[in-house]
């Protein structure tokens, strides 16, 4: 029989489910179990349209094995960097607990507090990670909490820089462009 071996611990397989569905199916063996014989797969699905910036998963495939004509259908674009790269634009995120969430939101609410004079740069290039990762995650209700959070920080000093930011993160909808303020 084929399948998935589940001892090898960091191997993920993505599935297509049909009708657009896709799913994935990875090893878990907790560190506490390595040495155990015991192992688990997870299978997650992704419903149609969950991930649209990603694009059309059914036409996923290896740049090498399509031809030049047909590589601009890959759901991938070239000119970014990988996820996983720490030294592409703004470095990889990874919320891993709940805790370190809450942290990347206030840091950005502490760089808000110091515009206009101080930290805009820094503030931009922090409101953009956390608003990227927050997309990619599907934390819709998140960007809502962030922009009520920069909306309370408004004042006569800092309120048209942070007024720009709030309009660009509430309409616009693609992850890789930049908030500009």
């Amino acid at each position: 029989s084929s399948g998935i071996n589940a001892e090898y611990g960091d191997s993920v397989a993505l599935v297509e489910l049909g009708m657009g569905w896709f799913g994935t199916i990875a090893s878990f063996l907790p560190k506490t179990e390595r040495n155990a014989k015991k192992s688990n797969l997870v299978f997650s699905t992704i419903a149609p349209g969950s991930i649209p910036w990603l694009g059309n998963l059914s036409l996923l495939a290896l740049k090498r094995l399509v031809s030049a004509d047909k590589q601009h259908n890959l759901p991938y674009r070239q000119s970014f960097a990988n996820s996983y790269d720490s030294k592409s634009d703004g470095g990889a995120m990874v919320w891993g607990k709940a805790s370190t969430l809450k942290q990347s939101v206030l840091k950005v609410v502490r760089y808000a507090k110091r515009l206009p004079d101080k930290g805009s740069t820094m503030f931009l290039k922090e409101l953009n990670k956390v608003r990227r990762s927050i997309m990619f995650y599907g934390f819709t209700e998140m960007m809502g909490v962030l922009c009520e959070l920069l909306e309370r920080e408004k004042t006569a000093v800092n309120g048209d820089i942070i007024e720009k930011c709030l309009a660009q993160l509430r309409s616009e909808t693609d992850p890789t462009k930049q908030i500009k303020g």
